[in-house]
């Protein structure tokens, strides 16, 4: 489980977002954005959501013979590639955002042709993408 965990650092001196971000690689961490997002290397999110439709009942008690879910997943980066992909497999939709400077973070020819890019960044992007 501990390889679909990520965490924010919310208030850090420069010093400690620093310090952090130089030692990230040696402690098996990938380091971006503010407030500072820290994620495991071998973070895998189409592991979790798959862990997540495996496990459905758990997540959803309430409801009764339910099968599974059909993702609609949002990202901006190289590590939500995973999360489009198994999402698609679920017969799902992935949807790639633009970042806060108006840029696609992950080239378009790396992009899958079934992931649905918008021209907005973030939840600009996502509510482009509702539509």
């Amino acid at each position: 489980m501990d390889r679909i965990a990520s965490a924010y650092i919310a208030q850090a001196s420069q010093d400690q977002i620093t310090y952090i971000q130089s030692n990230a690689d040696s402690w098996g961490i990938r380091t971006f954005g503010t407030p500072l997002h820290l994620i495991g290397k071998d973070a895998d999110k189409g592991r979790a959501i798959q862990f997540i439709n495996d496990n459905i009942n758990l997540f959803l008690p309430e409801m009764k013979n339910i099968d599974g879910l059909l993702p609609i997943v949002f990202g901006n980066d190289y590590n939500d590639i995973r999360l489009f992909e198994e999402a698609h497999a679920m017969g799902g939709i992935g949807v790639m955002v633009k970042d806060s400077k108006g840029y696609y973070r992950v080239p378009n020819e790396e992009v899958p042709p079934y992931v649905v890019k918008t021209e907005g960044a973030y939840g600009y992007g996502m509510k482009e993408a509702i539509k």
